[in-house]
């Protein structure tokens, strides 16, 4: 998964667990691995992503983190269809970050 994603995972679920300590060292993290400042205050915030790979990283985090993994095929359709290679420019790595 490409970095800018990776921080929106982890950011929209310190954010839902509610865990203010991991929302500000996840949020400083993305800041210092350059994803733009009003992705990160979009994600602290839970609006919406201008981008939509990464709002449907967003989306589904939020889904995965409040029905507890339990997500509907058409959440997960959402994400695979805005999420790929063709619809990105992301390179997708099977290496962690």
């Amino acid at each position: 998964m490409p970095g800018h994603a990776k921080h929106a995972v982890l950011i929209t679920a310190s954010v839902l667990n509610g865990c203010e300590y991991c929302v500000a060292a996840h949020s400083t993290v993305a800041l210092r691995a350059r994803v733009p400042a009003e992705v990160v205050e979009a994600l602290r915030a839970g609006r919406p992503l201008d981008d939509p790979a990464l709002e449907a990283v967003r989306r589904l985090t939020g889904a995965m983190v409040t029905q507890r993994g339990w997500v509907d095929d058409a959440e997960v359709e959402a994400f695979l269809a805005a999420a790929t290679p063709a619809a990105t420019s992301w390179t997708w790595s099977s290496a962690s970050a």
